[in-house]
């Protein structure tokens, strides 16, 4: 059986490892759209003039996601800094995170916005370069 602690270091874990392939997906996909836009081969340069609206969107969502990923970690330092004054001014050694707070549920709300972002990011590119291959 696991206990509150362990699920609770579980879960920092799990959303840890998901905000780092979030990120890593995102660089990756706004570097392939990036590169078939000003790639110099006969391959980038049909896709890039038959797609290029779709790729430069592609590249504006990654960027995007990049973005909300920062913002949730700021709110996630507003969140924390919140804990820790709280904490000094009653002179505790411990203390309980407001989950009905702003920054919390801002925490939490853009962490699910970039997870959903970058799905719909990476469907799209499947979409693009399927049509494309089909198409010949």
């Amino acid at each position: 059986m696991a206990n509150k602690a362990d699920v609770l270091k579980e879960l920092g874990d799990v959303t840890d490892r998901l905000s780092s392939q979030v990120r890593t997906t995102a660089i990756a996909i706004l570097a392939v759209a990036w590169g078939i836009l000003i790639g110099d081969s006969p391959a980038a340069k049909a896709l890039s003039s038959e797609r290029k609206p779709i790729l430069v969107l592609l590249g504006i969502m990654a960027v995007l996601v990049l973005f909300l990923d920062f913002l949730q970690y700021l709110a996630g330092y507003f969140s924390t800094r919140g804990l820790l004054r709280k904490i000094e001014e009653s002179d505790a050694t411990e203390g309980e995170y407001n989950y009905r707070g702003t920054a919390w549920r801002l925490r939490l709300w853009l962490f699910w916005v970039k997870q959903v972002l970058l799905i719909i990011t990476v469907l799209v590119l499947f979409v693009v370069f399927g049509r494309w291959f089909i198409a010949g």
